[in-house]
């Protein structure tokens, strides 16, 4: 219900609302009330009467705008859309402006054209949600100081499924273009921060940067293809510039940025306490993939597991995973290799570490704290053996591992993430080095035991492939003789848990729907458990594009478990076990 401020603010003949409606094409705006049968034209006008908790929607269309927030909680909805829903600030100030003890959400909406020295796109100092959402195509520039082009923020920040994009800052010194907060709980989740661009001698974070905030939390994020645009001299995190600010990542991939410098084209971390990486990669950026270091408070050494850290350069020195934080930062399970510096040659780490085991390290160069053969780490491996960067499945690019690298199976066998960078599970005891599991397919579920005691169990041979015509072989043995089977399997089973089949003691182990393959017969004897049938589940794939699932791509998961005729159990028929695989390019 809105409240009695709203009835205060709320022009005479236009209805108190919980819901406010905004449409630009209603042809009679002099009549107007915010109702869904009268929208307003133009957003600022709905944000006027806003009441504490109401949501404005607004219908599609390009809404040239310059937003201030009331001082109150209100959402902002674009109902059909960020990609047709657009706030264009006409390069007149920043496009929405969040004052001191507001709350917005603005969801599904793209914020563009905005021009303002701080916050061009968004100019928080209350508490922001962006969800959704856009922020392009804004400027900054200042002879001196600026910061945030896409969003500026002073307050707790939280984007889910948004992009930051695409923003551009002129400035001495330029902090943050696609997004600059300090203060406040910052969580980035399931979002893009790419392509900004700083034009400048003292840049840091072309893509974000952060400083003395309560805490940064990056989660299933892409940090992509951001740089800087300046002198030799360069400047700090091209990708990512946080300092004095307690940091997690977790599941992202910084990938192709540019920074001249030494200091951290992907990710520079400086005097954050404490700084801790999980299941991420750190790929192709220019200036080093990572770099953690500390001038002035306590230690701050980082934490490293399950990540990634390969093909990245630096014209200074080791291009991997540089430490000048004041203690050794500790590492395990994690891949770093495949790092150039100006001579072309492997120099993947730079200062001191402290190995908690199983690592795979190229050059190591001049740093401590890793040796060969200790502690199941890898040191001096010239091919890590690792395909492109590419989608392989989750909501972020990562390195797949071929067939034969030396970090498949070889992470610690009990210490380790319990899911991969796209959230495959991995298995204790064959845990893959970095942030790629190759998930060799695991059973689950027990298989049932059939009218005449037999118990049918599925396994595999091979690789499933989302592009190979043939080559893995799903197969039931143990199947009762001489009856008709088949294979069919699933590739949804979130949340699923097994159900009863019937009144025997099968499961159905795999979340409808299902994909049925072919009948077939278990060939056999008779009253004997010598019956088994098979599938080559590539071929099935590449012969039924319309199949569930189709098109298949890397890193996809598959369920998959086998059904036979026993016409003496309650349902006549009867389960194996089931299979969970994953898809490889």
């Amino acid at each position: 219900m809105s409240s009695m401020l709203s009835a205060v603010l709320v022009l005479p003949g236009i209805a108190v609302l919980t819901d406010i409606y905004v449409d630009k094409a209603n042809p009679n705006c002099v009549a107007a009330t915010g109702s869904q049968a009268a929208p307003f034209c133009t957003i600022q006008q709905a944000l006027g009467v806003a009441a504490n908790g109401d949501t404005i929607r607004v219908a599609p269309g390009t809404y040239v705008e310059n937003l201030t927030w009331p001082v109150r909680n209100v959402e902002l909805v674009g109902t059909a859309g960020a990609a047709v829903t657009i706030v264009d600030g006409n390069g007149a100030g920043s496009v929405v402006v969040i004052p001191v003890g507001a709350t917005a959400t603005i969801d599904g909406v793209t914020l563009s054209n905005g021009t303002a020295t701080v916050g061009a796109g968004v100019f928080s100092q209350g508490t922001l949600t962006l969800r959704n959402s856009t922020v392009s195509g804004n400027l900054s520039q200042a002879a001196y100081y600026a910061a945030g082009a896409g969003v500026r923020s002073q307050g707790d920040l939280t984007l889910i499924n948004s992009t930051i994009s695409g923003n551009t800052m002129f400035a001495g010194y330029g902090y943050g273009c696609g997004l600059f907060a300090t203060g406040g709980d910052v969580t980035l989740t399931g979002s893009r921060i790419e392509n900004n661009r700083i034009f400048g001698p003292q840049p840091r974070g072309a893509g974000l940067s952060v400083r003395q905030a309560s805490s940064l939390t990056i989660t299933n994020c892409t940090v992509s293809g951001n740089r800087f645009s300046c002198c030799l001299q360069g400047g700090d995190g091209a990708g990512a510039w946080v300092w004095a600010t307690p940091l997690v990542v977790n599941g992202s991939t910084f990938s192709g940025n540019y920074n001249s410098n030494i200091f951290g084209g992907g990710l520079f971390a400086s005097d954050c306490n404490p700084v801790t990486l999980r299941n991420s990669t750190f790929s192709g950026n220019t200036g080093a993939g990572l770099m953690v270091q500390a001038l002035i408070g306590p230690p701050s050494p980082a934490t490293v597991l399950n990540c990634t850290i390969v093909n990245n350069t630096s014209i200074f020195g080791a291009a991997g995973f540089v430490n000048f934080a004041n203690g050794a930062a500790q590492v395990r399970n994690t891949l770093i290799a495949g790092n150039l510096n100006l001579a072309n040659a492997p120099e993947d780490l730079g200062g001191t570490f402290h190995s908690l085991g199983h690592n795979l390290i190229g050059g190591s160069g001049s740093a401590t704290g890793f040796t060969n053969g200790v502690l199941g780490d890898q040191v001096g491996v010239v091919n890590p053996g690792i395909a492109p960067l590419a989608n392989n499945g989750g909501l972020t690019q990562t390195h797949a591992l071929l067939s034969g690298s030396p970090a498949v199976n070889a992470g610690d066998p009990a210490v380790f993430e319990p899911f991969d960078q796209r959230g495959v599970p991995r298995v204790a005891g064959v845990a893959d080095i970095g942030a790629f599991e190759g998930a060799l397919p695991v059973s689950y579920c027990t298989a049932g035991l059939s009218s005449n005691f037999c118990v049918p169990l599925i396994s595999s041979t091979g690789t499933a492939s989302a592009s190979a015509a043939s080559g893995f072989t799903l197969a039931v043995a143990g199947v009762p003789g001489l009856r008709q089977g088949l294979i069919l399997y699933g590739v949804d089973n979130t949340g699923f848990t097994p159900a009863p089949w019937g009144n025997g003691s099968s499961f159905l182990c795999i979340k409808p729907p299902v994909q049925r393959t072919a009948l077939q017969s278990s060939g056999g004897t008779s009253n004997l458990c010598d019956g088994a049938f098979s599938l080559d589940w590539n071929a099935f794939r590449a012969a039924n594009p319309a199949a569930l699932g189709a098109p298949f791509a890397a890193g996809d998961i598959v369920y998959a478990q086998g059904w036979y005729r026993d016409p003496p159990t309650s349902k006549g028929t009867g389960l194996s076990n089931a299979l969970q695989f994953v898809v490889d390019p």
